[in-house]
C-alpha cells in the first residue's frame, strides 16, 4: 500500500464513530513505514535533522521521536494529548511484509476515572508494557483529555536471534511459553500477579 493509497484509507476512517470513540489507524508492517505514515499523515510536521515528527490534527497533539538504534532495531517516543475519545489501532498493508516484533511501555493520566481496554477490551492500567509478535492485530481506547507517553521498540528476527539466545530460554518462563505459542500479544498484567498494584 502506497502512503497516497494509505491516505485515502485513513481519512474516512478518522471520521469513523463507534460507541462513543473515533477510531485511528496506523501502519504497523515496519518501524520506517510507521514513521513515515505518521510524517505524512494531516497535521504533521517533521524536522529531519532533529528525527522528531510534530503532530497537531482534530484528535491528537504531540511529537513523535524516533531513531534507527541499531540495524534492525528501531525506538520512537511518543507524547500525546488526547483531544476527544480515541481508539488508536494498528492496521497492515497487504503488500509489504510485517517481520518486527515489539515492546511498548506506556504511561499515562486521564481525568476520566475509567478503565482504558485494548481493542479486545481487556482492561489495562495506566502503566503497562506490551510484548507483540509481528502482524498482530493491537489497539488501545484513551479518554479525551489523557495525556500519553509510548515508548515502542521495534525489533526484527535477525537483530533478536542475534542478541537473545531463545533457543537456551527456559520452557517453563512465561516470555518463552509466549513465543512458543499462538497468541500474538501479551502485556504485563498477563504474567505478573497483582499487576494493578505493582504499576500503582
Amino acid at each position: 500500500m502506497k502512503l497516497s493509497q494509505w491516505y485515502q484509507f485513513i481519512k474516512p476512517n478518522l471520521n469513523f464513530f463507534n460507541n462513543g470513540f473515533f477510531e485511528f489507524p496506523f501502519l504497523a508492517n515496519s518501524p520506517e513505514l510507521f514513521i513515515e505514515s505518521t510524517i505524512k499523515s494531516p497535521g504533521s510536521k517533521h524536522i529531519i535533522e532533529d528525527q522528531v515528527v510534530y503532530r497537531n490534527n482534530p484528535f491528537i497533539k504531540g511529537e513523535m521521536h524516533y531513531r534507527e538504534i541499531d540495524e534492525g532495531l528501531w525506538l520512537t517516543i511518543t507524547n500525546i494529548n488526547f483531544k476527544h475519545n480515541t481508539i488508536i489501532k494498528s492496521d497492515y498493508a497487504k503488500d509489504i511484509p510485517s517481520e518486527h516484533y515489539t515492546i511498548t511501555f506506556t504511561i499515562f493520566e486521564s481525568e476520566v476515572k475509567l478503565l482504558n481496554t485494548f481493542i479486545d477490551k481487556v482492561p489495562f492500567f495506566n502503566k503497562f508494557w506490551g510484548f507483540k509478535k509481528p502482524g498482530t492485530d493491537v489497539g488501545a481506547s484513551f479518554y479525551k483529555g489523557s495525556k500519553c507517553e509510548f515508548y515502542i521498540f521495534y525489533i526484527s528476527p535477525t537483530w533478536l536471534e542475534k542478541h537473545i539466545p531463545l533457543d537456551k530460554l527456559d520452557a517453563d518462563i512465561p516470555f518463552k511459553k509466549f513465543l512458543d505459542s499462538d497468541k500474538g500479544f501479551i502485556s504485563y498484567q498477563d504474567i505478573v500477579p497483582n499487576a494493578a498494584v505493582l504499576g500503582s
